[in-house]
């Protein structure tokens, strides 16, 4: 583009190349002339001349830009996953679990050196024996970059973007089947009590947690490493359904006692595996006995409602459990709420004696 600032407003340009001296007219547009060069193979040399002016000479130097003349991705699952490896032949989106050792192959033109242009910065490719050049890194999340290729003249080549995309890998799940809600049992009964988990690679345990009226708690593995039957080696299921008969005489329950249980499963991510929980529910154990049938009993008896007691204790145990599986950010606020509940039990519990000695007496 040239300006003519004064004397006659036409211009024409002078250019040399390989095929000798050229002159052509340039375009005026917006008060300014204008002329294109297209597909420039050679060198040149060119000057804009008027009636009564010329301009110096300028040079135009063609260089072909660095190419990049071979790709190749590898994106490899941990290997717990037992997923193959994804192959990429081209630049394109995609995405990958989270943990997958990402290796890219390149080759470019003339020796151009690679590297992986980030927001953050750029990373080196490193040379191989072959003539190729490597770069490698694990999807710990998502990743968009560029492949800039510079030769020895400082040219540069930049890719589109390329954007890769890390799957979680998400936590296993556990639900009661069955019983779905909490349960009665009288003395020397059992209740058998199922739970289906799931995991989208593999269930690495599932186990059964069970405590009577606050006692110790004991654990069941139910399937896994140390089960009854043990899994076949090198074998896991993603879903799942065990049982496990509750029963009030062999764990020494008695009338009055409340059994707590719940189901865990853990998946097999490493190097740290991922625990999930159920619902916590609860079994009462007591006698299916009338007012009439107590000994000593004259008729219908007056009737005293615990239910309150009894429901503000089962939601304090569910979330003694939440506190302890809970993120450290949430559990001041959850220990506030467990601290709030105790109290407001304590106040209950003296409500439900004071009943109990007015209607003693």
């Amino acid at each position: 583009a040239a300006d003519v600032l004064r004397w006659e407003d036409t211009a024409r340009i002078v250019f040399e190349g390989a095929d000798g001296r050229r002159t052509y007219p340039m375009n005026s547009r917006d008060g300014r002339h204008h002329f294109t060069f297209y597909d420039l193979t050679a060198p040149l040399r060119y000057r804009v001349r008027t009636p009564a002016l010329r301009s110096p000479w300028y040079k135009v130097t063609v260089f072909r830009p660095p190419e990049l003349l071979g790709f190749r991705g590898e994106l490899r699952p941990p290997a717990y996953t037992g997923l193959a490896p994804t192959i990429l032949e081209e630049l394109k989106d995609t995405a990958a679990i989270a943990g997958s050792q990402v290796t890219l192959h390149v080759r470019a033109s003339d020796g151009a050196a690679v590297t992986l242009a980030e927001d953050t910065g750029e990373t080196p490719f490193a040379p191989a024996a072959d003539g190729t050049q490597t770069v490698a890194f694990t999807l710990d999340a998502a990743r968009t970059f560029s492949l800039v290729l510079r030769d020895a003249a400082g040219h540069l080549t930049r890719t589109r973007p390329m954007t890769l995309r890390a799957i979680p890998d998400a936590p296993p799940v556990v639900d009661v089947i069955e019983p779905a809600r909490d349960a009665t049992l009288a003395p020397g009964e059992g209740l058998l009590t199922r739970a289906r988990a799931g995991d989208d690679f593999g269930l690495a345990e599932v186990s059964l947690t069970f405590s009577v009226s606050g006692r110790d708690r004991q654990t069941l593995r139910l399937a896994g490493p140390g089960a009854d039957p043990a899994p076949e080696a090198g074998t896991l299921d993603r879903d799942l359904t065990v049982q496990h008969l509750l029963d009030a005489a062999a764990l020494g329950a008695e009338a009055g006692d409340v059994i707590a249980y719940f189901y865990t499963a853990l998946d097999n991510r490493r190097p740290d595996a991922q625990r999930a929980r159920s619902d916590i529910l609860f079994i009462e154990v007591r006698p299916d006995i009338k007012p009439e049938e107590m000994p000593g009993g004259q008729g219908p008896q007056q009737q005293l409602d615990i239910g309150r007691l009894i429901a503000e204790t089962r939601r304090l145990i569910r979330l003694s459990y939440d506190v302890l599986g809970a993120n450290p950010d949430d559990q001041p606020d959850l220990r506030r709420q467990l601290k709030t509940g105790m109290a407001d039990l304590q106040v209950e519990t003296v409500k439900v004696f004071d009943q109990v000695r007015a209607l003693s007496a």
